[in-house]
């Protein structure tokens, strides 16, 4: 048995996410699902986000590599942060891409996946909106 144990914990801050996700190169595209009538019923998007860590390496201390920019991607990959702020940065956009510019309130579900080319994290996630209702104020 040993006398001590020793534990070492990676884990990416959610200040860390923020930055890819803010520093990042965005792209979203999107639209809307008609149903019979004409009206809108849910937005449909996709955002995709480019974190080079070349690019960021004077935002962090660790080395801008490909074996750490695959390491970011494994504990992004899942990462609890990671949807709700996707959601947040889309949110915004719902109604330019419902071609409707009534504030909402939306049910927003992200399904994100995280992968790596060479020092990049690639970030691609489908978003699906649906209104819940006209916000008030």
């Amino acid at each position: 048995m040993a006398l001590i144990r020793r534990e070492i914990r990676e884990y990416l801050p959610p200040s860390t996410v923020e930055v890819l996700l803010s520093e990042g190169e965005t792209v979203v595209e999107g639209g809307t699902e008609l149903v019979p009538g004409g009206d809108a019923s849910r937005v449909f998007a996709t955002v995709m986000v480019t974190a080079d860590l070349a690019r960021l390496a004077d935002r962090f201390r660790d080395r801008p590599d490909a074996a750490t920019a695959a390491r970011v991607a494994d504990l992004l990959d899942g990462h609890p942060d990671l949807a709700p702020k996707l959601a947040a940065r889309i949110r915004s956009r719902l109604p330019e891409l419902a071609g409707d510019p009534a504030a909402v309130q939306w049910e927003i579900v992200v399904d994100a996946q995280v992968r790596v080319d060479g020092t990049e994290v690639l970030i691609d996630a489908d978003i699906v909106a649906a209104p819940t209702g006209v916000e008030v104020g």
